[in-house]
């Protein structure tokens, strides 16, 4: 049944039986005026209890939002974690045999290997030119004035021309990169030896007349005429390789990432993090696949991103580097390179059959180990990545970039004793809280958008 309340009536007084009797499809009143309330028939029952499941149903819902949104912003996080810097201690199975696994690849040593440890760590020295063709001018212009030549203003022109379109084309890449955006480097390379052919090969020209007309037979044909037929090369058919960058690790340039700014951690585990400390020997993910740029805790500037891995239901943890935190900027391009030189490392001493063979997390701990390794024996003790690589998609495709919103920049840091937790405001705990519920439904709409994809994730 449903007690109908009539409009503009007051429960105030007691409720009086009027003594009337009722008959069949009467209503009967119940106390004084203006004190009423109605009874209605059977049909309004039901209808009573669904708007009455309707309301209890919203509050609880709502009750449950509130307490998970409670949850969600959480304490201070410098007030809650017991443990506020980071350990190197490694305790987990996986990584202490990757360790051994690791030690005894590099034990290997000896002519027999074409890729040795030590070509790993040239990738972080320091170069003159970021360009094969860089190097190329050089040559030349060593050549002119070795053997004082006095090439015509055609040939100094050229030279100057090139150098100078080398140069934007070097500073329009690196800032790309760095700063994530979407570059295809084949396409551009061969965009800059399409604008630059005619005038690369003046200088080809020039390169031919001077061997045949100015050398001699037997120096044509000597080890310093062959390196200049490589120079005629490089400005011939290899222009589009030699104007791609070389696959060098340099310092992050502070204007890329200031190391004084707050950084990241977006967890589901932050009870974790709170209790035992950041370590880089704890991955969720190390029995399906090593993690980008390997043992490190990964951190970013941009709490958004954070918001990400964090969950609706995770924490956003804010971090502080020390001051002398030295950073190394990776990007697409040398990504690329790095992984490839550690994988020649790894099959040359391995084979292919042999790696395959190891337990998942072994394998995948080594590999990090080896990643962490280079990086610190290089002086390093964080890596900075502006743009998220396809680590964890499958062959379906997939971009994490695509998933989170918005470029996954991320910062690996190896050295867990240069970071501290530090305090988060309330005010900016709601605003996180916000942010989760936004890359939630960001990440629901790449999902459905790209079911197969998701899959790797």
């Amino acid at each position: 049944m449903e007690f109908g309340v009539n409009n503009n009536v007051s429960f105030s007084g007691k409720l009086q039986n009027s003594g009337k009797t009722a008959e069949k499809g009467q209503v009967v009143k119940l106390g004084q005026s203006p004190d009423s309330v109605e009874l209605s028939g059977k049909k309004d029952k039901k209808k009573f209890k669904v708007k009455d499941f309707a309301k209890m149903s919203a509050l609880f819902y709502a009750a449950a939002f509130a307490a998970g949104a409670l949850i969600s912003i959480g304490r201070d996080p410098a007030k809650a974690a017991k443990v506020l810097r980071g350990t190197s201690e490694i305790v987990n199975p996986a990584y202490k045999k990757g360790a051994e696994l690791l030690e005894g690849l590099l034990a290997k040593q000896g002519e027999n290997y074409a890729t040795k440890f030590e070509d790993i760590l040239a990738m972080f020295r320091s170069e003159k030119n970021s360009t094969v063709l860089a190097d190329a001018l050089d040559s030349v212009e060593d050549i002119i004035q070795k053997n004082a030549l006095e090439p015509d203003s055609k040939v100094v022109e050229a030279l100057s021309t090139l150098r100078k379109n080398l140069q934007k084309y070097v500073n329009e890449m690196q800032t790309s990169l760095a700063s994530g955006e979407k570059v295809v480097v084949y396409d551009k390379s061969h965009e800059f030896e399409t604008q630059n052919e005619r005038t690369a090969e003046i200088i080809r020209d020039f390169l031919d007349d001077f061997r045949f007309n100015k050398m001699d037979y037997e120096a044509r044909w000597s080890d310093e005429g062959k390196a200049i037929e490589e120079l005629q090369n490089v400005f011939g058919y290899k222009l589009y390789s030699a104007v791609r960058p070389k696959g060098i690790i340099s310092e992050c340039p502070k204007d890329v990432l200031d190391v004084a700014q707050t950084m990241y951690h977006g967890t589901t585990q932050a009870s974790k993090v709170y209790k035992n400390g950041f370590t880089p020997y704890v991955s969720k993910q190390i029995d399906k696949h090593a993690r980008e740029l390997g043992a490190g805790i990964y951190l970013t500037p941009d709490s958004k991103v954070a918001a990400h891995f964090a969950q609706i239901q995770g924490s956003i943890i804010p971090i502080k580097l020390d001051s002398g935190t030295k950073v190394a900027l990776v990007d697409e391009n040398t990504y690329k390179a790095f992984v490839g030189k550690t994988t020649d490392f790894i099959t040359d001493r391995m084979t292919q059959a042999g790696f395959e063979a190891l337990p998942k997390a072994e394998r995948n701990a080594m590999l990090e180990l080896l990643y962490q390794k280079a990086f610190k024996d290089a002086g390093f003790d964080a890596a900075y990545i502006p743009k998220g690589v396809q680590g964890g998609f499958n062959l379906f495709g997939g971009d994490i970039n695509e998933a989170i919103g918005k470029n996954q920049s991320q910062l690996i840091l190896f050295s867990p004793e240069k970071l501290e937790i530090t305090s988060r405001a309330p005010k900016d705990r709601i605003l996180d809280f916000v942010e989760k519920i936004k890359s939630f439904k960001n990440a629901m709409k790449y999902a459905i958008d790209n079911p197969l994809a998701m899959l790797g994730v």
